[in-house]
């Protein structure tokens, strides 16, 4: 419980630091409360319905969608840096 709490605010500041021990968090705290168990079962089954769909795409499609996502998140890490600076 402790580490979600600590995670919150890294997930807000810092989400590339925050989202896995966010979801590291969810997983510990599935051994004792029911409603982290589901949340993080759901995760796993989304995690694992994404992988699927992304191995059946021929090789070509992978990439331009890995170069797309890089692109998106070039883009924001731009856009924050700009907002950053410009404050």
């Amino acid at each position: 419980m402790l580490l979600a709490l600590v995670c919150l605010p890294l997930f807000l500041v810092l989400p590339e630091v925050g989202v896995p021990l966010m979801l590291v968090a969810l997983r510990l705290m599935a051994s004792r409360f029911r409603w982290a168990a589901r949340a993080s079962d759901g995760l796993e089954r989304k995690r694992n319905e994404l992988h699927k769909w992304f191995a059946h795409k021929p090789r070509p499609i992978r990439w331009l969608l890995l170069g797309a996502l890089a692109m998106v998140v070039i883009l924001l890490v731009v856009l924050a840096g700009y907002e950053l600076l410009a404050s």
